[in-house]
């Protein structure tokens, strides 16, 4: 909510925010760097199941069971999320 400064000051508004948006972005700067290191954790993570799924193989193997060749879950497929081609269109 805006106040005004004195009276006889042509009551000029104060804003209660800046005008050089310095909460704004050190906000997203803190937001990006918490994604980014949310982004290496889930790369390690990624590279511990992948180790496991590769020592999974190899003990299948000493019982005479031929791994799979393609690196997808029996099943799995790519999942969207259903947005498509949606803002494209939105903006022709």
């Amino acid at each position: 909510m805006a106040r005004y400064a004195g009276i006889g000051d042509n009551l000029r508004m104060d804003r209660a925010r800046t005008t050089t948006f310095e909460h704004t972005i050190s906000g997203l700067l803190t937001k990006r760097a918490d994604l980014l290191a949310e982004t290496d954790r889930l790369h390690e993570r990624i590279a511990e199941i992948k180790n496991d799924v590769a020592a999974i193989d190899r003990v299948l193997g000493t019982f005479g069971h031929e791994a799979p060749t393609d690196d997808k879950a029996p099943g799995a497929e790519k999942r969207s999320m259903g947005w498509g081609n949606s803002l494209a269109r939105y903006w022709i």
